[in-house]
C-alpha cells in the first residue's frame, strides 16, 4: 500500500480522493431515487426527479470546484470545502431517512428553494416523529414566508426545519420567528416502509 501512495504524487492523490467522495455522495442519492420509485409506483415522481436534478446539478458544480483548486494546488481550500459539503448534505441525510416519499420530495423542494437564496438549512427529526405520512401541501409557502426577510439580514442566514410528532416547524434564530404546520398526519402502509 504504502509503495502504491509513494509512486502518486499529492495532487494525484487529492484528485482522486476528491473524486471518489463525490462519486460516492453521488451514487447514494441514485440509490435513494431508485428504492423510492421502486417501493412507490403511484407518486408523482417528477417532483422527485427534479430535486434529484438539482442536486446532480450541485454535485457537478462541486466536482468543477474541487478539481479547479487541485489543479491550483490550494489543498487546504479543498479540505475546507469538502468539510462544508459535508456539514451542507447533513441536512439531506436526514431527511432521506424518513419513510414517506411525498415528505421527502416536499423537504428537499424547500431546502433547494432556500439554498438558492444562500440561506443554510438545518434539519432535526426529533425522536417522537413516526412513521406517518405528512399533508404538506403548504410547506413551502412557509419557507418562503422566510426569503424575504432573510435577505435582509446581515450575516449567517439559517432556517432550522423541525419534525415532531405530528407537526413540521420552520424556525429562524436570524430572525426569532418559528411558524409552525400542525398537519393532519396518516400512518403509513407497508408501501411507505
Amino acid at each position: 500500500m504504502t509503495i502504491l501512495l509513494s509512486t502518486i504524487d499529492e495532487s494525484e492523490l487529492m484528485e482522486r480522493i476528491a473524486g471518489g467522495l463525490c462519486i460516492l455522495l453521488f451514487g447514494a442519492g441514485c440509490m435513494i431515487v431508485y428504492n423510492q420509485m421502486y417501493k412507490n409506483p403511484n407518486m408523482k415522481w417528477y417532483r422527485l426527479l427534479k430535486a434529484f436534478r438539482i442536486q446532480r446539478h450541485d454535485f457537478h458544480n462541486h466536482l468543477q470546484i474541487i478539481y479547479t483548486m487541485i489543479q491550483l494546488k490550494k489543498y487546504d481550500r479543498v479540505l475546507n470545502y469538502i468539510n462544508n459539503i459535508k456539514k451542507n448534505d447533513e441536512a439531506l441525510s436526514r431527511i432521506y431517512t424518513l419513510k414517506d416519499p411525498e415528505l421527502i420530495c416536499s423537504l428537499l423542494e424547500v431546502v433547494n428553494l432556500l439554498r438558492q437564496y444562500e440561506i443554510d438549512v438545518l434539519v432535526e427529526i426529533t425522536d417522537d416523529f413516526g412513521a406517518r405520512r405528512m399533508v404538506t401541501a403548504n410547506l413551502t409557502q412557509m419557507a418562503e414566508r422566510f426569503i424575504p426577510k432573510l435577505n435582509g439580514v446581515e450575516g449567517q442566514k439559517q432556517v432550522k426545519i423541525i419534525l415532531n410528532k405530528s407537526r413540521i416547524e420552520l424556525c429562524s434564530e436570524s430572525l426569532h420567528e418559528k411558524i409552525i404546520s400542525c398537519s393532519k398526519s396518516i400512518p403509513v402502509t407497508g408501501s411507505y416502509i
